[in-house]
């Protein structure tokens, strides 16, 4: 009977540790997952073809952010962030890109977000009090976003274009997955973990003790 009981509360025990862990992972996930959302929107801002008064203005820490309202784009970016969001529970994902294309399905312009590096070991010691600090720096990174040098240039460059957004991922390793969109195919390549020479940082790199984030952007000048 003892060691029935033994198994038993050493079962549970796993059990409760194991909850705990994915608890932890799914929390950072919500995180990088707001600040790739809050991402998409800010180029569909910046550099879309939607009209000023289709956007909501929310607040983001201490900053101010854009949100489109055009239901359209609402399932668009809620559809594949809940995929995005469980590569990203199980380290899975790579690279992430918020994409502007031009009516002969070209890039013109993209903010790339690689994902260097995630520690969950530390999860457990260090996730409440890494969460402020990482949720800063994610800060940081919109705000160079919203006030780039070159959103003047590129506006005036898309004005009498079409375009549409996008995004499109890479995966660790040679998965290949794909995600929901609206019309078409994704291209989808293998992870590769070179910076191109042409995406420039949009910030300072966001580096924690849970995860480690280079922010890029590439414009159309560049292509």
């Amino acid at each position: 009977m003892a060691e029935t009981v033994w198994i038993s509360l050493r079962s549970g025990r796993n059990s409760v540790a194991i909850r705990g862990k994915s608890h932890r992972q799914e929390a950072l996930a919500d995180m990088v997952t707001e600040f790739l959302e809050i991402i998409c929107h800010t180029v569909l801002f910046n550099f879309g073809s939607y009209a000023a008064e289709t956007f909501g203005t929310a607040s983001y820490g201490d900053i101010l952010i854009h949100k489109c309202q055009v239901k359209e784009v609402l399932d668009y970016i809620s559809n594949a962030l809940q995929t995005v969001h469980r590569w990203i529970k199980f380290d899975m994902l790579s690279h992430f890109a918020a994409c502007v294309l031009d009516k002969d399905n070209r890039v013109v312009m993209e903010v790339v977000i690689i994902i260097m590096d995630t520690q969950y070991s530390h999860l457990r010691d260090v996730l409440t009090n890494e969460a402020a600090d990482m949720k800063r720096q994610f800060q940081q990174t919109i705000f160079t976003l919203q006030r780039g040098s070159y959103i003047e240039n590129m506006k005036n460059a898309f004005r009498c274009e079409e375009v549409r957004f996008e995004l499109h991922t890479k995966l660790r390793g040679n998965c290949e997955k794909k995600l929901q969109r609206r019309v078409g195919e994704f291209k989808w390549e293998k992870c590769d973990h070179h910076v191109p020479q042409n995406l420039h940082p949009c910030g300072r790199r966001i580096d924690s003790k849970l995860i480690e984030i280079v922010a890029m952007v590439r414009q159309t000048d560049e292509m």
